[in-house]
């Protein structure tokens, strides 16, 4: 899976390519309209977009493509309603709507607006937020590799009986930590607790440094189906871990003397390389924790219990996992950063599209009912824009 997010993240295509030529008997004249503005009626320091029209001599039928690109027969109506309501522009900006409400990052606040969708061109899945500035370069709390963008694929395991991805739980865990700055606390990321138990006897090359006194936490799934969380207190050296079907039971000992067996193997412990304390598994110590009663909902405790814990507050016996899918669907839009300049299809920033020569150029268009913006790359020659 690894390698196919990473994959996913490095390739970027076109969804647009525009037609070579026309039949010249009917012919679409293409308009430049922010050429047309006076520089006299522009103020100091505005920004001009420009925004390309359409403007069709009559109903014609377009009978000449380029390579596979099929362009459907459109009259005259159909033509000014698909050009002219949306329009080109030479980079994002931030628009309002009167349509949507938006949080501040420019994401859409309605999550009936999700739907889990693939990109028409490449089948590749949208991304919905962006966190590499909370969780970037923060080796010392965060342990193991994060991935800081969220496709919709990932996000959408959150609706109805999904069963949580990784990504959402690693993401959910590390903002909170980072956003509470919670310096005595380490997270592991669930690849990195994963890779950790393979073969917890087998030592590994490079060392998971963990900090002298910390609180260690470690999603955990076990048997490929079913998430648990690991509970490590280096202040007192003892450890539990919360199965949400039986969360303060002590019948996960088989499971600690793995762990415990992996983590000395495998981790340095505080700055000066100091022996591997002994831990001492204990039970649960927490109050009223809420048990899970169904199959699919192991992750969203899981997330909850990490809450919990990093807020120090008292658990909810009647917490309702449903209810706390939207409660962390609107946590992570709301945390999300600033999307405006985020092409909606490949998820770069608008600044790794810039004009390599100039034979092509690249245009935005955004989406009229969330604002969302999508980039269009093509040739002068091919749009034949008029000087």
């Amino acid at each position: 899976m690894d390698e196919e997010r990473k994959t996913a993240k490095t390739s970027s295509t076109s969804f647009f390519k525009p037609f070579e030529k026309l039949n010249e008997k009917n012919s679409i004249q293409l308009v430049d309209t922010a050429r047309m503005i006076p520089e006299s009626s522009m103020t100091v320091g505005e920004q001009v977009q420009t925004c390309i029209e359409l403007v069709p001599e009559e109903s014609v039928e377009v009978v000449d493509v380029k390579e596979n690109i099929t362009i459907i027969n459109r009259t005259l109506d159909i033509c000014k309603k698909s050009f002219s309501s949306i329009g080109s522009h030479n980079s994002p900006f931030r628009k309002k709507n009167s349509e949507i409400e938006l949080y501040g990052n420019m994401l859409p606040k309605d999550l009936s607006y999700y739907q889990r969708i693939q990109i028409p061109t490449d089948g590749k899945y949208y991304t919905v937020g962006m966190y590499n500035s909370y969780i970037s370069g923060k080796h010392d709390v965060l342990l193991g590799s994060f991935f800081t963008d969220l496709e919709i694929r990932d996000f959408d395991t959150l609706s109805d009986k999904e069963w949580l991805s990784n990504f959402v739980i690693d993401i959910c865990l590390a903002l909170n930590t980072i956003k509470l700055n919670l310096q005595y606390i380490q997270l592991m990321s669930c690849d990195n607790v994963a890779w950790l138990m393979q073969d917890s006897s087998e030592k590994r090359i490079k060392k998971i440094a963990i900090n002298e006194n910390c609180t260690l936490l470690m999603p955990w799934l076990v048997n490929d189906n079913h998430w648990i969380i690991v509970v490590v207190n280096f202040n007192n050296n003892t450890c539990f871990i919360m199965d949400p079907f039986d969360p303060v039971s002590v019948k996960n000992k088989n499971r600690f003397d793995l762990l415990f067996k992996s983590l000395k193997n495998n981790c340095s412990y505080g700055k000066c390389g100091k022996n591997f304390p002994e831990l001492r598994y204990i039970s649960c110590p927490m109050a009223d924790v809420p048990k899970q009663t169904d199959s699919w909902n192991c992750g969203v405790f899981v997330i909850y219990y990490a809450f919990t814990i990093m807020a120090g507050l008292n658990f909810n016996q009647h917490f309702n996992p449903m209810d706390y899918r939207n409660y962390l669907k609107k946590y992570l839009l709301e945390n999300s950063e600033d999307m405006t300049d985020i092409c909606l299809f490949c998820g770069h920033h608008s600044n790794k599209h810039r004009c390599k020569n100039d034979e092509s150029s690249v245009g935005w268009v955004s989406c009229i009912r969330c604002c969302r913006w999508v980039r269009l790359c093509y040739t002068v020659h091919a749009l034949k824009i008029q000087a």
